[in-house]
């Protein structure tokens, strides 16, 4: 870890509390030299942070983590925090990295070019800068600059990105030359072994229901973490979700998609989750919102836990345990 590191929470790498190491998942991150810029993406609660977290920290290398928020929707804040960043870096150099200031806004680009060759310089070889929580800023000018930053990542050194969303088409490109590896949700869903590891370092009786409770949380870190938490250690593990796991869950739900959801969106959702699957006509018939689309296909695209379905017509269902939630 740098020394000098910033005390800013933004610029701070998050802690661990004993994570498992996902071996399966290190051994695709270590494809350093073949793929220098990693895009994580998959719904909240999915392990992204933890697995990128936990893989820097076993395999030791010098990391600078930047904490993306919305106030980085203004470049020269962007900018600002990141020259932060580089100086905590172990460089002999000194020169400090200039500021976005209005003359430079005329040629954005071409600053951002200039600004990161000598932002990977002043943070050295082997180094690892990671932008987590870019989904919290997805205008253009933010996957532009984005770009330009993947474009000068020297060899040696790496940039991670961490996202709820997929990688923007600006970055398409870095894909087709295969210079960046996308870890999706298909990636970071949990396998059965790596449940069972998860459930044994909690100590708790439901080693021997690990298949069961694996099954219900269909993979999802968060949700099979909760289950965890509200199991009684006397019960089996497969019997309904407790008391307890059920109102975890329940507040879960509701921080990361009810609390800041139109009341359109709420009513939607809690009337099409009266069915398993549903086309997008039954959709617009069961709700009579005609914008049932829009909203499926946006949450879809934020994997707010609804997967998209396109056997017979393009249609929708809910993760088990969220339309649990909408159900009560």
């Amino acid at each position: 870890m740098p020394r000098g590191r910033p005390v800013l929470a933004k610029l701070n790498r998050p802690h661990l509390h004993s994570p498992v190491r996902r071996t399966r998942l290190f051994k695709l991150l270590d494809q350093r030299k073949r793929h220098p810029i990693v895009w994580v993406s998959g719904p909240p609660g999915s392990g992204k942070t933890t697995l990128v977290a936990s893989y820097l920290e076993t395999r030791k290398l010098n990391t600078y983590w930047y904490q993306v928020d919305e106030g980085d929707r203004d470049p020269a804040t962007f900018f600002y925090y990141l020259g932060e960043l580089a100086k905590s870096a172990k460089s002999t150099r000194t020169k400090d990295l200039p500021y976005l200031s209005p003359e430079h806004l005329l040629d954005v680009p071409e600053f951002a070019r200039r600004f990161f060759r000598d932002f990977f310089l002043l943070l050295g070889s082997n180094s690892v800068v990671v932008l987590d929580n870019c989904h919290d800023v997805t205008d253009a000018d933010f996957a532009l600059i984005l770009r330009i930053a993947a474009e000068q990542v020297p060899q040696g050194a790496r940039l991670i990105c961490i996202s709820r969303l997929a990688p923007s088409a600006e970055l398409a490109r870095l894909q087709v030359n295969e210079q960046m590896l996308h870890l999706d949700w298909e990636e970071l869903r949990l396998t059965l072994p790596e449940a069972r590891q998860i459930v044994a370092a909690k100590g708790t009786s439901a080693h021997s229901d690990a298949e069961k409770l694996f099954q219900r949380s269909d993979g999802w870190v968060a949700g099979l973490t909760l289950l965890l938490g509200g199991e009684d250690r006397k019960a089996p593990a497969s019997k309904k979700a407790e008391p307890k796991s059920r109102e975890a869950l329940f507040r879960y739900f509701a921080g990361e998609v009810f609390a800041e959801a139109p009341e359109a969106t709420r009513e939607l959702l809690m009337r099409v989750a009266l069915i398993p699957q549903f086309s997008l006509s039954m959709a617009v018939q069961i709700s009579g919102n005609e914008q049932a689309d829009l909203i499926l296909g946006d949450l879809h695209r934020r994997q707010y836990f609804t997967y998209r379905n396109v056997e017979v017509e393009p249609g929708y269902q809910f993760h088990d345990l969220f339309r649990e939630f909408l159900l009560a």
